[in-house]
């Protein structure tokens, strides 16, 4: 579990950028400790990824943050069974093979990016996996024990999101760890 820290950067590096941009929500745990002016010691971010913008100045986000606590980052995507199995029926029996093929190639892409992009002095890793994406991302941060999950947030509506269901809204009612969702909007500058 995060513990808070002396220092005071992460929570004037967060609220200075929720107010610069107003795309970052944090779960009321994390909002209060910043309120307090504590900052969150971490030693792993989970960073689900899903090759929308939202995902990538999530990612972004994570670095910057990891970088100024010491944490390493671990990137994760997941393939869609649900998904992937009602493409295969639209594809026939043919089309079975290559299109779970092609989902997790681009996982690999996605996550093959997002090191890419991570600073060289912040370790990271990928992991793709398949399953329901809130699951899987639920089990993979009690498996790896992240202390912190940085996402990113469509910002689907409340018609949609109550339709289709929300990922990033099931893992911040459900996470054990802090949550940052970062909603989709203008390019992170560098």
């Amino acid at each position: 579990m995060c513990k808070p820290k002396g220092t005071r950067f992460i929570g004037i590096f967060l609220q200075e950028f929720y107010f610069w941009s107003r795309n970052i929500i944090v779960t009321e745990k994390y909002a209060a400790s910043l309120a307090e002016g504590k900052a969150m010691e971490c030693k792993l971010i989970l960073v689900p990824m899903d090759g929308s913008n939202s995902s990538a100045r999530a990612a972004a986000i994570a670095a910057e943050l990891a970088r100024a606590v010491g944490a390493a980052l671990e990137f994760l995507y997941v393939v869609d069974i649900e998904n992937a199995l009602a493409n295969i029926g639209a594809a026939g029996r043919n089309g079975h093979p290559s299109v779970l093929e092609d989902a997790v190639g681009i996982g690999r892409q996605v996550l093959d990016q997002a090191l890419e992009q991570s600073p060289a002095d912040v370790p990271a890793k990928a992991h793709c996996v398949s399953g329901q994406p809130r699951e899987a991302i639920l089990q993979r941060a009690a498996d790896s024990r992240a202390e912190l999950i940085v996402m990113g947030s469509r910002g689907l509506g409340a018609l949609r999101s109550a339709l289709l269901g929300s990922v990033s809204s099931y893992v911040l009612e459900h996470a054990r760890c802090p949550v940052v969702l970062v909603k989709s909007g203008n390019k992170v500058s560098e």
